[in-house]
């Protein structure tokens, strides 16, 4: 984009803001150069401010130029503007001299930095609408609204900036970086990747948390710390040499210790000396309070911390977490998955809340030494949960906290964790490796911590309240060998536990093994909990042993949890205290967000948990307004499909079913992952391109048997034409195909399998499906001929493709939708997924129940739609499409419903539903 358009912009932005009474004027005097470039704005509301304008791919540069300003004679200050690049493209679309500030500057998010003399840097994130009240409360000195969030922000952007100057080939001593951080080391293709983005976030971790110690003051009047002069670095590896060494001399071994400056090239040093002037510009001491481990959960790539599940709970969801919790500034609280500490700082901060007197040296110490107990597994995360809480009160340092790098799912109440050592993972380890030495590679770091690294030991006992955000490890992703033990760890819990449940179930266990009679659990958990058919047992303990006071869903974004789209809840429970009458259950329409609204408040009886799989009915707004009137010929599924089963198991570490030698697919309307794809076919043959090597194979069509990988782009009830092919058999010329050495044996396991799923009607739901995507238009099918459908899909394994007829018209009716979302397990706003015993249970039309006439009605009916092109199920309902209005009016007929036996009478369904989606897109697109 030429200066000319970003001129144009700048003239706009400043148009804008003098009609809000901000005295801003572009095309100053030439006067007014400085350095490179003269000053984009210049303000003048009782002092003067100079500023820049700058698109956000280079944001760090306009920055940098920003900070130069200050230095003009006259100037109180400057400031920095961040343009999206959608702007770019409005102006183009625009003639100039027709342009309205308003139209082209609204509806798009801003960045901006604003450093007034004397005065902290106020971080700005959000429309320009906000930019008027940012730039008039900086001016007259007002407290306004910050974010902190844009400091993080800001950081992502120097350690993106950062990580180029590393080189792509090579370790980075990867093993260390990775073991310091998780104490676990990424496999595959982007573990280089991965290894120089940590190492950048390392050191730039470094030097902002050595800022935030230099800036406090030692005795009152002098810092503990020189600060970092960069113009007399020569060489990047001088910043340990010269400066962490000397905080490595008193403590914080866990932050410092590590040598990661000395893994940048020299060529790195004029963009680090830049670094630590952007570092001193924003004084991160301000942002404290989540800042540490927010950085650390936004910039250490998800590729680190995904095998260990670690995401970052969002602060203002750990105080409303805490608030609710806590109602005694006495209580003892333990945190077993505590992370980077961010709720034992909601707990510490609800606990200095409600004490009655001043807040002094005496609470800090008991909080930090005696009532506040975090435990994780992240050696790197617990370490930041060290810091963070002997620095919430600065003033009263303290070195004794309760934190701990171990597996908590060892614990009991009255275990003893010894101080940080090296010792063997808990796992199996094979007997050579104590012949040969390698279990000293093998070893884990455990044991407790103090900010200078190894800690005093503590006894875990239990306590009044746990706080936990647990891993939410799925069950697949946690090795077979681990599931037993945690099975034995557990085995107190056997009749409520099985080897189904994912791995934050056992956290819960953990809660009450640690609890107190009267005591409260307050847990982030996913909201696959309240549903799901293998927790059953788990909840089933929490109705009898406990009372639930809160169960909190967010209406603003699917997760309390950030780099996260799962669906998560907030339970708080407590234990031994059971009443009549569960005290609350509502919704927080913003409980994650920024925005403060009032919640929703309603009471429950607590008789209604003991007969509900699904907590989800609790929880006011979350169904739909249909239930379904009695009738006569409404029969379970269960009872009219002899079997339900997932489709074939296909995975790429499958050793029979491989994504690689499994499929041959055609291309849909909307993009699916494939393989091979087909190119040309004939009665006889299929011809196929693989998508990654470009080898064509010519497959003959008596190996093959028809399938389907995704109900999306599935736009027709009935299939004729297969959309895919599974591969059932050798054939000439096949070696490139297979791509291993023993294709036979792989058939062999494969053919029982695919023959176990085929089936002539098979439906949506088993793997996640989004409803509200451009794609999904059915939720069945069915086909003359049996199909094969991947694990994306259920196999309804019914006996014949004419009673798979009626059925399918039941499964795409709009009172199907309805059920299906009131039973739905969410995974995030519209993506979701239904349970085998949820699906099982389904009330659907029971074809043998029906008189003849009815019948015949019914088929006639699927005869007209089975070959309509239907469109995405967001369209059916918002145009209220035509074969959807005949499948609902006739299955109402055959029911006897009258109130839906029209058009009129289906419109407040229609639309009820179709807010209810639109909702679950709009919270979806949140996250």
């Amino acid at each position: 984009m030429s200066d000319a358009t970003e001129n144009t912009i700048n003239d706009l932005m400043a148009e804008y803001l003098r009609k809000h009474d901000l005295n801003m004027v572009t095309q100053m005097s030439s006067q007014l150069f400085y350095g490179r470039r003269q000053p984009d704005f210049e303000l003048r509301n009782t002092i003067t401010l100079y500023g820049e304008g700058e698109w956000l791919d280079s944001y760090l540069d306009g920055y940098n130029q920003a900070i130069e300003y200050g230095d003009i004679a006259g100037a109180s200050g400057y400031f920095l503007i961040g343009y999206p690049d959608q702007l770019k493209d409005r102006v183009r679309q625009q003639r100039l001299g027709e342009i309205k500030p308003e139209l082209i500057l609204s509806g798009v998010e801003y960045r901006g930095m604003l450093k007034i003399r004397d005065a902290p840097v106020r971080l700005f994130h959000g429309q320009v609408e906000r930019i008027v009240e940012w730039l008039h409360k900086g001016l007259t000195g007002q407290k306004g609204f910050e974010d902190p969030l844009e400091f993080v922000r800001l950081m992502g952007d120097v350690v993106g900036r950062l990580t180029e100057y590393l080189p792509k080939v090579g370790k980075f001593h990867g093993d260390v970086l990775f073991e310091h951080i998780i104490a676990t080391i990424p496999k595959g293709k982007g573990e280089i990747e991965a290894a120089r983005r940590a190492a950048a976030y390392l050191l730039l971790n470094q030097i902002v948390f050595y800022r935030i110690l230099q800036a406090s003051k030692q005795d009152g009047q002098n810092p503990r710390y020189p600060p970092i002069k960069g113009d007399n670095l020569t060489l990047p590896k001088e910043l340990k040499q010269n400066y962490f060494d000397k905080v490595l001399q008193d403590d914080y071994q866990a932050i410092f210790d590590f040598d990661v400056a000395s893994l940048f090239p020299q060529r790195s040093l004029q963009y680090i000396r830049y670094i630590l002037r952007v570092i001193e510009n924003l004084q991160p001491e301000q942002f404290t309070r989540d800042l540490l481990g927010n950085i650390f959960h936004r910039l250490i790539p998800i590729e680190v911390r995904k095998p260990v599940a670690a995401y970052y709970t969002n602060p203002m969801a750990a105080r409303l977490l805490a608030k609710l919790s806590i109602d005694d500034p006495n209580i003892k609280v333990a945190d077993f998955a505590c992370g980077s500490g961010t709720l034992l700082m909601a707990a510490y901060d609800q606990k200095a809340a409600l004490l009655r007197s001043d807040f002094t040296e005496q609470h800090h110490r008991q909080f930090i030494e005696r009532d506040l107990t975090g435990v994780d597994i992240m050696p790197f995360a617990a370490h930041l949960a060290v810091v963070q809480l002997a620095l919430r009160n600065p003033a009263y340092w303290t070195d004794k906290v309760r934190i701990a790098v171990y597996d908590s799912t060892l614990l009991r109440p009255g275990s003893i964790i010894s101080s940080l050592q090296k010792v063997m993972p808990r796992g199996q380890a094979r007997l050579a490796q104590f012949l040969t030495g390698e279990t000293e590679g093998s070893k884990v770091q455990e044991g407790a911590l103090s900010a200078a690294g190894a800690g005093k030991g503590f006894t875990v006992e239990s306590v009044d309240l746990v706080i936990m955000n647990p891993p939410f490890t799925r069950k697949r992703h946690v090795a077979k060998e681990f599931r037993s033990m945690l099975s034995e760890r557990f085995s107190d819990y056997a009749k409520r536990s099985n080897k189904e449940m994912n791995f934050f179930a056992y956290f819960i266990l953990l809660a009450d093994r640690f609890l107190k009679k009267g005591g409260r659990m307050g847990m982030v958990l996913p909201a696959a909990f309240i549903q799901e058919q293998s927790l059953m047992g788990l909840r089933q303990l929490l109705y009898e042993k406990y009372n639930i006071e809160y169960l909190i869903l967010s209406g603003w974004r699917s997760a309390f949890s950030e780099d996260t789209s799962f669906r998560e809840i907030l339970l708080i429970a407590r234990k031994g205290v059971i009443t009549s009458i569960l005290k609350r259950t509502f919704t927080a329409p913003d409980a994650a967000g920024d925005q403060h609204q009032e919640m929703m408040v309603s009471s429950v009886e607590l008789d209604r948990f003991s007969n509900l799989m699904d907590w989800r009915k609790l929880i006011p707004g979350e169904e739909t307004t249909l239930t379904y009137p009695h009738s006569n010929v409404l029969s379970k599924l269960g009872e009219l499909v002899p079997r339900t089963i997932q489709g074939i198991r296909f995975h790429s570490s499958s050793d029979s079913v491989n994504p690689k030698n499994t499929l041959l697919s055609r291309q849909r309307p909307v993009r699916t992952r494939v393989e091979w794809l087909i190119l040309r076919e004939t009665e006889q043959f299929i011809e196929a391109r693989n998508e990654k090597t470009a080898i064509e194979v010519r497959v003959p069509k008596n190996v093959v048997m028809p399938a389907t990988r995704s109900a999306s782009g599935m736009e027709t009830i009935e299939v004729t034409t297969p959309y895919d092919y599974v591969v059932a058999g050798r054939f000439r010329n096949d070696e490139a195909f297979w791509d291993e050495k023993n294709p036979s044996e792989t058939l062999r396991k494969r053919l029982s399998h695919i023959h176990s799923r085929e089936a002539f009607m098979v439906v949506a739901g088993y793997g996640n499906i989004d409803l509200t995507s451009p794609g999904t238009c059915l939720l069945a099918f069915v086909s003359p001929f049996p199909i094969v459908p991947t694990w994306s899909l259920w196999s309804f394994k019914i006996q014949s493709f004419e009673k798979a007829r009626v059925l399918a018209l039941w499964w795409n009716s709009t009172f199907s939708l309805a059920h299906l979302l009131n039973v739905r397990t969410e995974v995030r706003g519209s993506y979701m997924h239904w349970g085998q015993k949820a699906i099982e249970e389904t009330l659907v039309l029971d074809e043998d129940k029906l008189d003849d006439t009815s019948r015949k009605k019914l088929l006639n009916v699927y005869d007209f739609v089975c070959h309509v092109q239907f469109p995405s199920l967001l369209d059916q309902l918002r145009t209220e499409f035509h074969s959807r209005v005949e499948i609902d009016t006739a299955l109402a007929a055959a029911v006897g419903w009258k109130k839906y036996s029209d058009l009129q009478g289906l419109r407040s369904l229609y639309s009820d539903l179709l807010v209810r989606l639109e909702e679950l897109k709009l919270m979806m697109g949140r996250d």
